[in-house]
C-alpha cells in the first residue's frame, strides 16, 4: 500500500519478526529470500526514470527526432547515478552521503555563476551606482569582483546596491572590504554599500569593528521617485 497505515503495519510486522519470530525466519531458504528481494527491487525501481536519463544525455537533435522531451538538469542525473553506484558498491548510507556532498558542490558552482551587475552613472558624472544581483558567498567572490570594470575611470562617488543580493558568509563580507579598498585606491572619496537585507546587515554589524571604515546601510522601504531612472545611464554585466 501507499498510505501511512500500510507503512505503520509494515513497520510493526518487521518489529515482530525481529523480536519474536526470528527463529522461523532462519528456517526459510536463502534462495527464497533472494527471490523476494528481486520482486521488491523490481517494484521499487521507477523504470520511467531510465527514459529520463536517456533523454538527458542525448543531443537535442536526437531528442526532437524521437520525441524524447524528458530532459532534466544533467547534474541531477549525475547525482542520482552516483548514489546508485555507491549504494551498489558500499551501502545506502554511503551512497546518500556521497550524493549530498556532490549536490552541494554542484549547487555552489551553479550559484557562483548567477552573479550580475548593473552600472549606472548620473548625467552630471558625479556618482556611479552599481546594482549587484545574486548570492554573495565563497563560490561567487571571483565572478563578483571580475564583473566590476576598470574603476580608475569611475566617478569619485560610488554607491553599490545589494537590493537583489544576499551575503551568506565570511568570504562575502571580505569581498565587500576588497571592493571598498579597490575603489579607495582608485581615488574614490565616498564608497557606500546600500540596501543590504536585514540578515546581511546584521551579519556585518556583529563584526563591525572589522569593517568600521565601510559605510554599510540596511535596506529600507522608501517611496521611489519615478523620474530618478531618467537621470541614469545604465549598463548591465553578467558572470
Amino acid at each position: 500500500g501507499y498510505t501511512r497505515l500500510s507503512s505503520t503495519a509494515a513497520g510493526l510486522f518487521m518489529l515482530c519478526i525481529l523480536l519474536v519470530a526470528y527463529p522461523l525466519i532462519n528456517l526459510i531458504p536463502v534462495a527464497s529470500l533472494a527471490g523476494v528481494m528481486f520482486v521488491v527491487t523490481y517494484y521499487t525501481i521507477e523504470w520511467s526514470s531510465f527514459k529520463v536519463v536517456l533523454g538527458t544525455f542525448l543531443p537535442k537533435s536526437i531528442r526532437e527526432k524521437y520525441n524524447l522531451q524528458t530532459k532534466v538538469n544533467r547534474a541531477d542525473v549525475v547525482v542520482m547515478l552516483i548514489v546508485v553506484a555507491m549504494t551498489l558498491v558500499f551501502d545506502l548510507a554511503i551512497g546518500v552521503a556521497c550524493g549530498v556532498v556532490v549536490a552541494c558542490l554542484v549547487y555552489s558552482w551553479d550559484a557562483g555563476t548567477r552573479m550580475s551587475l548593473q552600472r549606472a552613472v548620473t548625467l552630471d558624472g558625479d556618482t556611479v551606482v552599481y546594482t549587484v544581483s545574486g548570492p554573495v558567498f565563497f563560490g561567487s567572490i571571483k565572478p563578483l569582483v571580475d564583473l566590476f570594470p576598470d574603476v580608475q575611470d569611475d566617478p569619485k562617488k560610488v554607491i553599490i546596491l545589494f537590493e537583489n543580493a544576499e551575503i551568506y558568509d565570511w568570504s562575502g563580507m571580505v569581498a565587500l572590504k576588497k571592493l571598498h579598498e579597490r575603489f579607495e585606491n582608485a581615488g574614490a572619496t565616498s564608497v557606500k554599500f546600500e540596501k543590504l537585507s536585514m540578515e546581511s546587515h546584521r551579519m556585518i554589524m556583529k563584526g563591525e569593528n572589522l569593517w568600521e571604515e565601510m559605510n554599510v546601510y540596511e535596506h529600507k522601504e522608501i517611496e521611489e521617485d519615478p523620474g530618478v531612472t531618467s537621470h541614469l545611464h545604465t549598463e548591465e554585466r553578467h558572470a
